[in-house]
């Protein structure tokens, strides 16, 4: 039985390479269980299958040359045994990033959301029964990100960079919207990967964007009159207010003229916000508007309960 198994293991080993498998990905799929269905899914006959360019499984993303229409095919569901693993790791408090090492062919932003509707299902059960949950909060605490994840991050973006084929793609677009971040995060190096969603990388590289020289510490002047002009061009109901330069309370008149309460600022692009402002990166102009709004709320409640 061991001899027939290691038989099927370098057959699927050799039709991987045949159809460019991602090499790194390779050594893993030694220890893959290997069930019928999934065995049935990556022999799929080569010479009448196109591998698409989906990260999360080699099926995900499959088309046909018998019909002249590409179309995508939905993705492998989860199955039962994969399921049952990764609740195991959920009541163990883990997170995409420390599990996305046992499902190789999978993209983390694919297990991520397993984990969230697994999560929410545990959280019900759990309530249902008058079991505490606390252990669940535990995947809420973001892991910081280490040298070598802003090292990768970095050699990653900069490849994507590098490849674009004619300036004329890029024609018009900011630098950062030609990134493929889901990309980012699925690429394997050197046998592993980021380990973090794509939203996740593309704000860490807001921070370690080596190309950026983001401001620090407390705003000045210049700088809140421009994100000021920047924001009023997306939100019509804010009323300009130039910045005094006496640093504190220098918003608080530009906030009072609106109602707080019916200010949208979901739609707003904090990367163009960022890009006339020069000086900070998309993240900090959106922290620092928020913090300043939160403040002037709070300010504001504060006053109506001093009021008789």
């Amino acid at each position: 039985m061991s001899t027939i198994t290691n038989r099927v293991s370098r057959g699927i080993l050799s039709h991987c390479r045949l159809i460019r498998l991602t090499p790194s990905a390779a050594p893993f799929l030694e220890n893959t269980r290997w069930t019928p269905r999934f065995v049935s899914g990556i022999f799929k006959p080569f010479s009448t299958t196109t591998i698409g360019t989906s990260t999360d499984h080699p099926k995900d993303n499959i088309a046909t040359t018998n019909d002249s229409r590409t179309h995508k095919e939905s993705p492998i569901p989860w199955l039962k045994s994969d399921i049952a693993i990764l609740e195991s790791k959920v009541r163990e408090g883990l997170t995409s990033r420390d599990v996305h090492m046992e499902f190789p062919l999978r993209s983390v932003n694919a297990i991520e959301q397993q984990m969230h509707m697994l999560r929410k299902a545990i959280e019900a059960k759990d309530r249902q029964a008058g079991v505490d949950s606390k252990y669940l909060r535990k995947w809420m605490r973001v892991q910081p990100w280490t040298k070598d994840e802003d090292d990768m991050l970095i050699q990653l973006v900069q490849q994507q960079q590098n490849q674009q084929s004619s300036p004329s793609e890029s024609q018009g677009r900011k630098p950062d919207d030609i990134i493929d971040w889901s990309k980012v995060s699925a690429t394997w190096v050197n046998g592993k990967r980021l380990g973090r969603t794509s939203t996740a990388c593309q704000r860490r590289w807001d921070t370690v964007n080596p190309m950026a020289t983001p401001g620090r510490g407390h705003w000045n002047a210049k700088e809140d009159n421009l994100l000021m002009k920047a924001l009023r061009l997306q939100v019509p109901d804010l009323k300009y207010v130039k910045a005094d330069g006496n640093g504190k309370g220098r918003w608080k008149e530009a906030w009072a003229t609106i109602d707080i309460e019916s200010l949208d600022l979901k739609s707003v692009d904090w990367q163009e916000v960022s890009h006339v402002v020069g000086t900070r990166s998309a993240t900090g102009c959106r922290g620092h508007v928020y913090t300043t709004l939160m403040a002037s709320k709070k300010d504001s409640e504060s006053s109506k309960r001093r009021a008789p």
